[in-house]
């Protein structure tokens, strides 16, 4: 067996038994009238046993694709920052910058 087959499992078996005790918490609490501790338990034992019951594909492999796509800057210049296409002065973290009509982050004042 693999470890992570060994891990996933015992995961799964986690939220299963945590899905468990937290509807039984839910039955007791509305049977002593306490309507709120009821619907938050079960509302929990709801998501967890779902998690448990259904097999999500690594949310990490697809977040790393977006990420690369959402990381495509221009930079220009020797150290790899951003330049204002106005003024062609580098922008600075903790400057205020916008977008200008053509969608470049130029200086707020370069506006």
């Amino acid at each position: 067996m693999d470890l992570e087959t060994i891990l996933d499992d015992r995961d799964r078996l986690t939220r299963t038994l945590l899905a468990g005790t937290l509807a039984v918490v839910s039955l007791r609490s509305f049977r002593k009238k306490n309507r709120l501790l009821g619907v938050l338990a079960g509302a929990g034992a709801v998501g967890l046993g779902y998690t448990a019951a259904v097999r999500s594909p690594d949310v990490t492999e697809e977040s790393d694709a977006a990420d690369e796509s959402v990381r495509d800057v221009e930079t220009t210049g020797e150290d790899g920052g951003m330049r204002c296409p106005a003024c062609s002065e580098p922008i600075v973290v903790g400057e205020s910058r916008r977008p200008n009509a053509n969608n470049q982050i130029v200086h707020e004042r370069c506006l």
